[in-house]
């Protein structure tokens, strides 16, 4: 899987390069840890987790202020977090925050000093990840319509 994502000519290396042309050029070389913290951010944004939390929080706070009991309420929550999670496994984006996370790696200047380093080794500790990340890229280099 490592050998995939730093493959000189491949999907990853490739958006990780085109992240880094786009910086203005007296910016490339003292980036710091700018990229590393955007791209974090945007995998927390498209992870499911992040609003089966927050769906499941505002669901159970709403029951008890109803006046609904503790336990219904909880019950309820939970439901709704396997709803937010079960509509983000079956969108296009299900995976989207593995591909922002493994391509931290591509356009960090010290990894070792990243502050986003504990999210990216638990990603790339994923079990089969290689094949979420081979699948977010075919989707994501797929030829678009002509015109």
């Amino acid at each position: 899987m490592i050998q995939y994502v730093f493959d000189e000519d491949g999907f990853y290396e490739g958006i990780a390069d085109k992240i880094i042309e786009g910086l203005p050029f007296g910016r490339r070389a003292t980036r710091g840890h700018d990229l590393c913290k955007l791209l974090n951010t945007a995998a927390t944004l498209v992870d499911s987790g992040t609003y089966e939390k927050i769906a499941g929080e505002t669901v159970e706070k709403g029951l008890t202020r109803l006046g609904v009991d503790d336990l219904v309420a909880r019950t309820f929550a939970s439901g709704s977090k396997l709803l937010v999670k079960a509509a983000f496994d079956a969108s296009s984006i299900a995976n989207l925050s593995k591909a922002f996370r493994v391509t931290i790696p591509l356009v960090c200047p010290d990894l070792q000093r990243c502050p986003t380093e504990p999210e990216v080794l638990k990603t790339y500790a994923t079990p089969f990840l290689s094949e979420e990340l081979k699948a977010i890229a075919k989707a994501l280099a797929a030829p678009q319509r002509p015109g």
